[in-house]
């Protein structure tokens, strides 16, 4: 007997029509078939059937059912319509069309960059407008999923099941994803950075509670999303990501010396080569200098390298001496055949490694 009204027991949840974890559309499908021999499709039947054609493929999140004419009209009838801007249209299809000139050449190629630059911005302009919109529509369908999740724990069904047996198993982690940035109180009016900031500034958070909670992250960092700072999305992105990376390190205690070195670091993207905050961490837990790495990490134009990999993890300091040891060795050969070589060798820089090798003999040998 069920003693909570508002929650279906396992009973009558048997007995009420598209309860279960699949929702068949209609009683003559292969779903419903499925349904009514008792059983749920698995996620690898239900995609077979929905790539072999025998579901509607428009119930897959991941799969894009726009038809082809549907884009192609609209396509073929724009010629810098939707950037706003016809005549430069037609003025960089002109100039893609013309003859080379060579007695005019310094003249065109200037012509060509000055197209190049307000056909960049416009198009640039036109992008972000477009992917700010995507990112609010999706928000408002976030919030949707959000409501339908608690009909599906109401019905007493499992979330990710549910999912995978109605729109495909590929489509959790898309729902999931604008499930989290819906869940953030005022997120629409961010809604022009976009999804990928989004979920990194929604990670970074130390709560999602209040009325704003971006905009005390904002505050918090000096992200310039105010309509007075007039910042460019570019100058928004590289704030936002220094704040993230500036949060995270905070969480895992990781001290920086010089706070400048992380937007140095984040203009040259090294954030997104690296995992930065891991691998401070192992430096960190290491006894090691993370500054030494960070220095090192910005002199390489943000790129990873094997001097570096030896800083994160020790053993790799051992594989290096190794490896540049017998480098060494045959170069030291190569030298001594060679007296006029030998004239141009730095003697400082010799005295040092001849030092520290002997130090290293000494403590292998005891």
């Amino acid at each position: 007997m069920n003693n909570n009204p508002s929650k279906p027991d396992a009973a009558s949840k048997a007995e009420a029509p598209g309860s279960g974890d699949l929702v068949a559309a209609n009683s003559g499908s292969p779903l419903a078939k499925l349904e009514g021999e008792g059983r749920e499709a698995t996620s690898s039947e239900f995609n077979d059937l929905l790539f072999d054609g025998l579901i509607d493929r428009s119930d897959s999140l991941v799969y894009d059912s726009t038809g082809n004419t549907d884009v192609s009209l609209v396509v073929e009838k724009d010629h810098g319509d939707a950037i706003g801007d016809p005549a430069l249209f037609h003025d960089l299809e002109q100039y893609s069309q013309q003859p080379v000139d060579t007695s005019t050449a310094q003249a065109d190629l200037n012509r060509g960059i000055d197209l190049q630059r307000k056909w960049n911005a416009l198009t640039t302009n036109y992008w972000s407008r477009c992917s700010a919109t995507h990112t609010k529509y999706m928000i408002i369908w976030g919030l949707v999923w959000n409501r339908m999740y608690k009909l599906v724990d109401h019905l007493g069904l499992k979330w990710d099941r549910w999912i995978a047996n109605n729109f495909g198993e590929r489509s959790y982690r898309t729902v999931e994803d604008w499930r989290k940035l819906a869940r953030v109180p005022n997120v629409m009016a961010y809604s022009h950075l976009g999804k990928a900031r989004l979920l990194k500034i929604a990670g970074a958070l130390d709560k999602t509670e209040g009325a704003d909670p971006i905009g005390v992250f904002k505050a918090e960092y000096n992200i310039p999303l105010d309509s007075e700072d007039n910042a460019s999305l570019g100058d928004i992105q590289i704030a936002i990501d220094k704040a993230v990376l500036s949060r995270q390190l905070q969480k895992a205690e990781i001290k920086i010396d010089d706070p400048k070195m992380i937007e140095k670091l984040v203009k040259l993207g090294a954030h997104k080569e690296v995992n930065l905050v891991h691998d401070l961490q192992l430096i960190k837990n290491s006894d090691g200098d993370v500054m030494i790495y960070l220095k090192m990490l910005y002199a390489n134009r943000g790129k990873i390298s094997d001097e570096l990999r030896s800083l994160v993890d020790p053993q790799k300091n051992l594989e290096h001496f190794n490896r540049i040891g017998s480098r060494m060795k045959n170069l030291a050969a190569v030298l001594i055949k060679n007296e006029k070589l030998l004239e141009d060798v730095d003697l400082d820089i010799l005295r040092d490694l001849i030092q520290e090798l002997t130090i290293i003999k000494s403590k292998k040998v005891g």
